[in-house]
């Protein structure tokens, strides 16, 4: 048994991995390697496959056909990769099953303590540049860098990027990346972490999500902060409708600090910068404009995630540059499975309430905060993010659940 759940634990592991941290992300060996491991022990553990798996297989090849109709562009590569990660996500469900959520909750609390204690231990002066000069393991694979985006120094379990720039937003203050790609990314995971262990404990405040909020501080990121935000507020106003009266108030602080903190006027600042004298686009916004424009081409099925389809010239990193995610995500995909990936995420949010007797309208709350934090992050097609609307199939299709929730769910 105790085998077993090691086994559970470590393959949850590696699907977070791929999905965002920095060590395995550049690397598609490590989804092949966690699709076949995962395929093993779905195979050894006598799982069976279920019906919607085909039907969400079948429907990404429609979506692709009409892709290839608008762009005449076909990628097998690219199209095999993403079924990789759908199985893989797949197979993740159907192994650990109604411990999807707890085991990732246990995971981001394991990783947020031990960020924390290395980023306290790196206000010592000199402490980051002998560990990036001296502990940092290099990456297991090849890997073609570019001047945009390299694999930060780290030990695997932490990531010292921030440490190794000059953080023009922060000041005398490093983020606390965790072991993801930044800071930001850090925030969107413990986001989800204090989303699912709320509403396991059916509780907010308690020992996980304390430290949970303690991390996701440390990562200075305001898209993260804003989410936390609105957690807390909306588990407030659900509790004691009175509180709704805090909810403007809120909600103009938060513009006030948006805007007026100095390491968010610099950020703000430093991307306007970078766009006027490089014409790379830094902005989520101006990101989020350009996916727009694209999207209308083809807002059905969008136009895939080969940029050939988009760019004429694929060396122009500056100019191909796009870090809003929940903008990408619709260019790339169209408005039906941007519609619906999120719709059967807040399904699987509903039912996860249900079953563990808290109250389903945090579940607005939360798919709110989900759709948030891709507004700075890429998260969507990763392999973490791809589980969550398959995993409302699976509870809807598992026996023990739908004793005790469909019926509510209707």
């Amino acid at each position: 048994m105790k085998t077993n759940k090691v086994i559970n634990y470590f393959i949850l592991y590696l699907l977070i991995a791929v999905t965002g941290m920095v060590y395995y992300t550049k690397f598609k060996q490590f989804i092949v390697l966690g699709f076949l491991l995962s395929l093993i022990i779905f195979i050894i553990k006598k799982e069976k496959f279920d019906k919607y798996f085909f039907t969400l297989l079948l429907i990404i090849t429609f979506v692709h056909l009409g892709q290839f109709i608008f762009t005449k562009l076909f990628t097998l590569q690219t199209y095999i990769g993403l079924y990789i990660r759908i199985g893989f996500a797949y197979f993740v469900i159907k192994i650990l099953k109604e411990k999807f959520f707890s085991y990732y909750v246990n995971i981001l609390f394991f990783f947020s303590i031990i960020s924390l204690i290395i980023w306290t231990l790196c206000f010592i002066p000199g402490l980051p540049e002998y560990c990036i000069n001296n502990l940092c393991i290099p990456p297991l694979f090849h890997y073609e860098t570019n001047y945009l985006y390299s694999i930060g120094p780290n030990i695997i379990i932490y990531n010292f990027g921030s440490f190794d720039e000059v953080d023009y937003f922060i000041g005398f203050l490093n983020r606390n990346c965790g072991p993801f790609w930044e800071g930001g990314a850090f925030g969107g995971f413990l986001v989800l972490a204090i989303i699912f262990n709320t509403i396991t404990e059916a509780k907010f405040l308690n020992k996980k999500n304390i430290i949970f909020i303690i991390s996701l501080i440390s990562t200075f990121s305001v898209t993260a902060y804003i989410a936390l935000l609105i957690l807390i507020l909306g588990k407030l106003l659900y509790e004691k409708k009175k509180y709704i009266l805090l909810l403007p108030i809120a909600l103009s602080v938060s513009l006030y600090l948006f805007f007026n903190l100095n390491f968010m006027k610099n950020k703000i600042e430093n991307d306007i910068n970078t766009e006027a004298e490089s014409g790379r686009v830094a902005s989520r916004s101006l990101s989020a404009q350009l996916d727009f424009q694209t999207f209308l081409k083809n807002p059905i099925f969008g136009i895939g995630r080969n940029e050939a389809a988009e760019f004429d010239d694929l060396n122009d990193l500056e100019t191909m540059h796009r870090n809003n995610g929940l903008s990408l995500f619709l260019k790339d995909y169209g408005i039906f499975i941007f519609f619906f990936y999120f719709y059967f995420i807040y399904r699987g949010l509903k039912a996860y309430c249900i079953i563990n007797n808290f109250d389903v309208k945090f579940s607005l709350v939360a798919i709110f905060c989900i759709i948030l934090i891709g507004y700075s992050e890429t998260y969507y097609m990763r392999n973490y993010f791809i589980a969550l609307p398959i995993y409302f199939f699976f509870l809807k299709n598992n026996l023990f659940y739908k004793q005790v929730a469909l019926e509510k769910l209707k």
